[in-house]
């Protein structure tokens, strides 16, 4: 990290990120010092990923030689998110397999690192009950109260993501 850099100046490009990969590993997340609210939206972010490449590839699979490209390309771009949809590189490809595979061992390594960080989250995730509501007065790392807290941050974003408590039942497992 920079020491001389200016925090407190907005101005600055501290977040101006350019051509990031978002399938880039997550082995530097997941392996030092992990945090829950990190770990939650990096499993979230993967999951989103991997439904996005499977709806590509059962679109493609589905109807692809039904339709005209054009038409195929139209349905392609509306049952994947912007992240994917303004990547022309995926769009065009015909095959997400390899790629698909890869999502699903990172998610796998997220899961665990959260599970192991703490084992409470997945199943309040899955069944939220009171964690939505309780306000604990303090937490520390691996306790209910802690899942308490980053459920009320989290819980919209997962719920708003068709498939993905599914994909979490499934690791479950």
């Amino acid at each position: 990290m920079d020491g001389k850099y200016d925090w407190g100046d907005t101005s600055l490009p501290y977040l101006n990120i350019k051509n990031a990969d978002v399938f880039e590993s997550v082995g530097q997340f997941v392996s030092r010092f992990p945090d829950l609210s990190h770990l939650a939206a990096l499993s979230l972010l993967k999951i989103r990923l991997l439904i996005d490449l499977q709806s590509l590839q059962r679109a493609r699979q589905e109807i692809g030689q039904k339709v005209p490209q054009e038409i195929l390309d139209a349905v392609q771009q509306q049952v994947v998110s912007s992240i994917v949809s303004n990547s022309p590189h995926i769009l065009e490809r015909h095959n997400h397999t390899g790629q698909i595979e890869e999502l699903k061992e990172q998610i796998w390594k997220c899961f665990n690192a959260v599970k192991e960080h703490n084992r409470y989250f997945w199943p309040a995730l899955l069944n939220p009950g009171v964690h939505l509501t309780t306000r604990p007065d303090f937490y520390s790392a691996g306790t209910v109260e802690e899942i308490q807290l980053m459920l009320q941050y989290c819980y919209d974003a997962w719920a708003e993501t068709p498939g993905a408590f599914s994909v979490i039942e499934e690791l479950s497992k």
